[in-house]
């Protein structure tokens, strides 16, 4: 008899249609459980989940044989430990306490959309064209789409979800899947080429604040020609570290005070162009490094008021 009885009738049709009643018996007879159907294992017990999500070293998502990562490549929801991170770190503004308070005006005015076509279709099933389309519209004013793309965003949203239930890898799905990814990332470059800095929507801020992501090797190169080229490696590769992580352009660092770094929560409260201010997470061990002591040293940095003594024969720039 199988070890987990109960996850060996998962399928995914049951997941499908309404899956909480079968999540409900997984909850109290295999919180933990093997689904052979999927080839994976579910997690229902929120304890156990949190788990998983805190420890990156045990549990990953960057295997290839994920749907996720097949589809979409390396992502926020596809990478573990720092890169993860990167990822996050960059998506976060436009999804903060600050930035969610002043949504709301927008998100009122769209779900009041989607009830006004309510009144005319009273028969309408609500999940997809009532709540789908409210979260579909709502995410895609956020990221800073226009909204002449909301049904082509529909049409791709559908396809992503098929292509993350495929456990099966069928061929067909992955191929309609790979031209949707390819789709969707031609209609934001123009976005991402083109910022426009007045706009606080995903994509301005990620083309303001990267130009582009530099992966694991660019990232390498930059840190062993800091290494090795700087008068003050441990202080610049701090301040390397930290436009790294908080996507700051100049200006960010030059507003940097001590009053800025939350220790307890791990963020960053940043100050940049055109009155733009974000909380920023950032790592625990860059909140730490920027204690008291790094973060005054750090702040006189930006601010041309090196603390260190001048040594004769001596060459140093701005920051090292």
């Amino acid at each position: 008899m199988s070890r987990f009885p109960i996850g060996a009738t998962v399928t995914v049709d049951a997941l499908s249609v309404d899956p909480y009643p079968l999540f409900e018996r997984l909850r109290t007879s295999e919180p933990v459980t093997w689904a052979p159907s999927l080839g994976q294992w579910l997690i229902t017990s929120r304890e156990l989940g949190m788990e998983v999500l805190r420890d990156h070293e045990r549990f990953r998502t960057d295997n290839d044989d994920s749907p996720i990562r097949d589809t979409f490549g390396a992502q926020m929801l596809s990478t573990e430990g720092e890169v993860q991170r990167r990822y996050k770190s960059a998506c976060a503004p436009p999804f903060n306490a600050r930035a969610a308070v002043e949504s709301r005006t927008m998100v009122a005015h769209i779900a009041d959309r989607a009830i006004d076509r309510l009144r005319h279709a009273p028969d309408a099933e609500l999940r997809s064209t009532f709540a789908a389309r409210i979260a579909l519209e709502t995410i895609a004013r956020v990221i800073g789409l226009p909204e002449e793309l909301d049904d082509q965003l529909r049409r791709w949203y559908d396809v992503f979800a098929d292509a993350l239930m495929n456990y099966a890898r069928d061929v067909s799905t992955r191929t309609r899947a790979h031209a949707a990814a390819r789709a969707f990332r031609d209609a934001i470059a123009p976005k991402l080429a083109m910022p426009d800095e007045s706009e606080r929507s995903l994509l301005a801020t990620l083309a303001s604040a990267h130009p582009r992501l530099l992966d694991d090797t660019e990232i390498g190169e930059l840190v062993d020609a800091v290494r090795t080229t700087s008068n003050d490696p441990d202080l610049d590769l701090l301040l390397v570290r930290f436009h790294l992580e908080t996507g700051a352009r100049r200006q960010g660092a030059l507003n940097l005070e001590l009053r800025d770094l939350d220790v307890r929560r791990a963020t960053v409260w940043l100050r940049e162009k055109n009155d733009h201010q974000r909380e920023q997470p950032v790592s625990p061990s860059l909140v730490a490094l920027l204690g008291r002591a790094a973060g005054r040293h750090l702040h006189a940095l930006a601010h041309n008021r090196d603390p260190r003594p001048v040594q004769v024969g001596r060459r140093r720039r701005s920051i090292g």
